[in-house]
């Protein structure tokens, strides 16, 4: 659990034109991963994650699919251990 906190970012004149807005909601996030060691120093691995988020708001325009939304990100890894 924590909390995401999203700042609009850009020049006053960007911001104010824009349909989205700043938002802070809280957060569950939930992965699950694995590594597989090819050597003492290098591994790849696999990770997928949910990011529930409560009560999110990011857009006040309802017909682009920008108001919200919770995201599953998958990633691909390469780790070198120095």
């Amino acid at each position: 659990m924590g909390e995401w906190g999203l700042p609009r970012a850009g020049s006053s004149r960007a911001t104010e034109a824009s349909v989205l807005h700043s938002s802070s909601q809280s957060a569950l996030v939930v992965g699950l991963g694995a590594d597989v060691p090819l050597s003492w120093r290098l591994s790849v691995g696999v990770e997928a994650v949910y990011h529930h988020q409560n009560n999110e708001v990011y857009s006040s325009d309802t017909t682009t699919g920008i108001d919200g939304g919770d995201l599953t990100t998958f990633d691909l890894l390469m780790r070198l251990r120095l």
